[in-house]
């Protein structure tokens, strides 16, 4: 018997409007290579203005005066460690090609099978949270032209704990501008959180695209933290046109979409 595709049997459930503000936000958001300069207006300028970059450091909220002065923490934990030890890092010195070990161990940390939730075999957690359970998102992996032995785009399979080949384009392909190459040189990998929001859409609505980007983010914080334990160093990069990056893994750009992009490599010495 063949197995009907969860697609369509949410979406033939489902009323999205033609004038959906949710899409809307992700569309609008989009940066193109054609009208970088529209996109982002400021981010040339604002390199011209020290005193407003310094004014971001320190940058919280005021209240009303009043407060808990806190113990402080303690660090000595692997945990600790990590949160306190990770960095982003600005250049990768030198280009070191991944084991598959290292591979799984950084995409099962990310987002991959943690147990059983409920006593019926088949419904998994992972090791990221999701609202009522749906995972809104996908994790992909792109590999430089360098690693011959993993070159292109990978889907990350977490029910079977395995990579599936997605397009042969590669790394230094889908970053090709002279200003992104600067940036990723010698990367090792390419890990990209992609949205896919009809899972919970059925659900929870428009708040269901909400769910799928902080829920990008936990993935996102899961896979750094697990470099810096495993002695990558990593670079979370906005600096992507999405609809290329859409092309290379095979994604719509509406209903499934880049929310996240980390590059993974050599730490110095």
């Amino acid at each position: 018997m063949a197995i009907p595709n969860i697609e369509s049997i949410i979406r033939a459930h489902s009323d999205f409007s033609m004038d959906d503000p949710a899409e809307q936000y992700i569309e609008a958001t989009k940066m193109h290579r054609l009208t970088f300069g529209i996109d982002m207006p400021d981010t040339h300028s604002l390199h011209d203005k020290p005193e407003l970059i310094k004014a971001t450091w320190r940058a919280t909220k005021q209240t009303d005066g009043r407060v808990i002065t806190l113990d402080d923490p303690n660090v000595d934990d692997d945990l600790s460690q990590a949160l306190k030890s990770r960095r982003t890092v600005q250049r990768f010195p030198t280009f070191k090609a991944f084991r598959d070990d290292d591979i799984s161990q950084l995409c099962w940390s990310a987002d991959g099978v943690s147990g059983s939730l409920v006593e019926e075999k088949g419904h998994w957690g992972r090791t990221a949270p999701s609202g009522g359970a749906l995972y809104p998102r996908d994790v992909y992996l792109i590999f430089p032209k360098a690693d011959a032995a993993h070159a292109g785009s990978w889907h990350y399979n977490p029910y079977e704990q395995r990579l599936e080949h997605v397009d042969d384009a590669t790394l230094d392909e889908v970053f090709s501008d002279s200003w992104q190459q600067r940036a990723v040189a010698n990367a090792s990998v390419c890990f990209v959180v992609a949205g896919v929001f009809w899972r919970n859409r059925f659900k929870y609505n428009l708040r269901g695209t909400r769910f799928a980007l902080i829920e990008s983010g936990m993935v996102t914080q899961n896979l750094l933290l697990a470099a810096q334990r495993q002695h990558w160093a990593s670079m979370p990069f906005g600096g992507y046109y999405d609809d290329e990056l859409c092309h290379a893994l095979h994604l719509d750009g509406l209903n499934e979409s880049p929310l996240s992009v980390v590059f993974i490599g050599a730490r110095g010495q």
